[in-house]
Formats: structure tokens, sequence, C-alpha cells
């Protein structure tokens, strides 16, 4: 039967699959057959209880990962500590971002280069390796039994197109990637990484992804699927999982009572709530619900919108509109068009069920919570989660989190600036460059990557 089965969340569903057939299924059956609207497939473990292995990246949690007992050879897992509270306050010298805040439980997950030389050291700078790696995983186990599969073209606003590179350098396999214009900057690495590279010109995030679904289908690519798929919310979920076993370890405390993190798909915070539950059922660190606080930057803020909605739905998007709305956000990666919110498991399930809230935070805001953070905590933090920051600053402003409650703020990026002086850096550089809009058949036609092995990912 394998070690996990797959579970669908509609309520009118909830039909299961064995985890030895997965297939990398993303679609429920019935969602297919029209029986059902839209909704995710939910992994449910074997193992009740998660155990904490000696093993490289997320391999430590194997138990609660879709690869089994197989080991993957892509270093990176992320850092969990305290802010620790002096008892100052901000008018009184402080020194954490717990003492500024007056909260007396904040912790951090650090998911970003931190410089330490740790061998699980997140190289590639942003929690989207957790993704990455649990897709591999994945793949590595389904297809095990097959003597080649196709390589991935990944979509991709930047940081998950830089997370795959490095993973797929790792594994020395092909992978290939379609990222908007302004994602390329963020296609650097202390590898020598070489994925087969096409950047789209003047277009956005949405843009990459069209043309993405396009290149895959006539190339024969496989498109690992997004928030469908478990492989990649199980490998977020593994940020929570460290968190909340080193909170066990340090204090002997376990579940928090919020989770902060800005979010642009959502992905990362239906993989917190989805890991809560799972550790709530382990029986060991507590049974309270950890409530959702997710940011979006106010130049873009479509689930925030729906969060406000009093139908709590996503209203539609004006092309140029968004487009305009798009390029005034300081954060690029959070400007999902199509964010995964009224889908059955989605962010609006999630925000119900753990009593969560939504917050816009503007580019000045987050700039200047990211500047405090650097100040305080001594880490830098990336654009995304400096908006992160700043939605748990207006939490304890209105009084959603109190002094004594325990917080968990997911920094999901940063560390290039520490990373450039200790590493030698390599910018990828376009295989194509292709226009947001026309016919580009010709050039696609260069599109040509080799299968490999899924033996290929496992640590001999």
């Amino acid at each position: 039967m394998g070690h996990y089965t797959l579970v669908c969340t509609h309520p009118d569903c909830r039909r299961r699959y064995a985890g030895s057939e997965d297939r990398f299924r993303l679609f429920c059956d019935d969602e297919l057959d029209g029986m059902h609207g839209p909704a995710l497939l939910r992994t449910l473990y074997e193992k009740k209880r998660i155990t904490a292995y000696e093993d490289l990246g997320l391999s430590k949690y194997r138990d609660w990962l879709p690869w089994g007992n197989l080991s993957l050879n892509i270093p990176g897992i992320t850092l969990t500590y305290k802010s620790r509270r002096t008892g100052a306050s901000r008018y009184d010298r402080a020194r954490s971002l717990g003492d500024f805040l007056g909260l007396n439980d904040l912790w951090i997950a650090y998911s970003a280069y931190r410089g330490d030389g740790s061998q699980n050291d997140i190289r590639s700078r942003t929690f989207k390796l957790l993704e990455a790696s649990g897709v591999y995983g994945r793949v590595a186990y389904n297809f095990r039994q097959l003597e080649s599969v196709n390589p991935f073209l990944i979509t991709s606003a930047g940081n998950t197109a830089n997370a795959f590179a490095f993973a797929s350098h790792c594994l020395n396999v092909p992978v290939a990637i379609v990222i908007p214009e302004s994602g390329l900057e963020s296609m650097v690495l202390p590898v020598d990484a070489h994925p087969f590279l096409i950047v789209v010109k003047g277009g956005d995030y949405s843009d990459a992804i069209a043309i993405g679904e396009k290149v895959a289908e006539r190339r024969g690519l496989m498109v690992e699927g997004g928030v469908r798929n478990i492989g990649r919310r199980d490998g977020m979920g593994t940020a929570m999982l460290e968190a909340v076993l080193t909170r066990m370890e340090t204090d002997g405390k376990g579940i928090f009572d919020h989770y902060v993190q800005a979010v642009g798909s959502g992905t990362g915070g239906i993989a917190a709530w989805e890991t809560v539950c799972r550790l709530r059922n382990d029986g060991r660190f507590g049974d309270n619900t950890t409530t959702l606080h997710l940011a979006q930057s106010s130049s873009f803020a479509p689930m925030v919108d729906a969060f406000e909605n009093p139908e709590k739905t996503l209203s539609p998007i004006n092309e140029e509109m968004a487009r305009l709305a798009i390029f005034n956000v300081a954060a690029p990666v959070l400007t999902n068009r199509n964010p995964a919110w009224s889908i059955k498991g989605g962010v609006r399930d999630a925000l119900e069920d753990t009593g969560g809230k939504m917050y816009r935070v503007s580019n000045k805001a987050a700039a200047e919570w990211g500047d405090i953070f650097w100040q305080l905590e001594g880490r830098h933090v990336g654009d995304a989660p400096k908006v992160a920051i700043a939605a748990l600053a207006q939490a304890v402003n209105e009084d959603y989190i109190k002094s004594d409650e325990s917080v968990l703020l997911h920094v999901t990026g940063g560390g290039l600036p520490l990373q450039m002086q200790r590493e030698c850096l390599f910018p990828m550089k376009p295989d194509l460059l292709v226009p947001r809009e026309g016919d580009f058949d010709e050039l696609m036609q260069s599109v040509s990557l080799a299968t490999y092995s899924p033996l290929q990912l496992v640590s001999k």
C-alpha cells in the first residue's frame, strides 16, 4: 500500500488513493469527471508520529514526505531560533525583534542563506528549495521502477526557478525554466548551474505560466503541478516541522499559537496548516490550532481583497490594471494572479479553520521593517519576508497577537549580501528570450532536453 495515502479534500468526496499507486497524481478522478469542484489532494502518512533522522536536507523528516526511505542528495533545511527577549522595549534599546514588539515567545524560521558553514545551509537562499526537494523526492519514489522520465518545466517569478536550478544541479538532472524578465536577477547560485532558461521579455509571472504551459505541452516536459503537488506542500511543511521540534527540544513546548508569512499563491500557508494538523494528531506537541497570519503587498493583494469581501471570493482582475499594479510591487514573487484561494483545502479553508487573518503591507512599511529586522536580529531578509515582518507588527499593534502568545515568523528568503562576501556566485544566462505575445514556435524547437533515470535522484 505504500507509506502514505492521498485523500481528496472535497467534503462531498474524501476519496482515497494508495501511495503505492500515486504516479504523481495531481487531481482526484471525481474532479476530472466533473462530479465535484476543484479540490486539493492531501497526504495521510502511515506513521502518525514524526521521527527526526540524522539525514541530509529534508530526508530528516522522510516519514512525512512522499518518498519513503529514499535519501536525496539535496542539502538545505530551515534554521529555527528564538528571538531572545531581554525585557527591553523599543524605547529602551531593544536587542531583538521580540523586545521591539513586546513579544515574549517569538520564534523565527529562517529559510535563507545563513553562511554558518552548515551542510544544511540553504544556498539557493529561499524556502523554495524545500519545495524543489519535495518534488524531486516524489519523482524518485513514484517513478523508481521506470528506466527514464522527462525533465520538468518550471514556471516561476524567480525564487522557485533558482531553487529548482540548484536542486537539479545537485542531482545532475536537466530542467527547463520559464521566468519573466524581472526574475532574471534572482537566477544566481554558488554553483555553475545550467538549466534551459527561457526569459519572457516584458512579461510577468502569469505570462511565464502561460508560455510555460505551451512549452511543456509541445516538448513533452513534465509539469510539477504547483499547489496541487503534495511533494511541494509537504516539502514546505518541513519549515513548520523543524520549528515545532526545535521549540519542543529547547523550551519543552510544541505547536505555536500564531504563524506569520507573506504569500503569493498561498501554498506556504496551506503547507503550514496541513503540517500543524499532522502534529496535532501526533499527540506529543499539543492540540492547539495555529492561527495563520498571511500578508500581501498592498499594491497587488487579490487574496486580501477576497478575505475582506463578505462573500470571501476572488474578484475578476483586469489584465492591464493587474500589470500596472504588479509593476509597483517591491516583491514580485508575491504577485500570483491565480492564487489557491477558493479551491477546497486551499487558503480560504485554512484561514477559516484557524481563525486566521490577511494583511496589506505597503512597500514603505516592508522596507522599514526589513531594516529593523537587520538591526535587531543581524540577518538579511529578502523583499517578500519584509512584508511578513511588517504584517507581524500590524497584528501586534491591532492586538490580534498578545505579548505572551507564541509566534512563528517565517522569513522565507534572504542572505544574498552575506553570500556574495563568502562564496563565488554564478549568474545564469538565458537560452531563449521570448516575447510576451506572439508566435514563437520556431524558437520553441530549440527546447530539447534529455530524459533521465529516477535512480539518479537517490543518494547512494
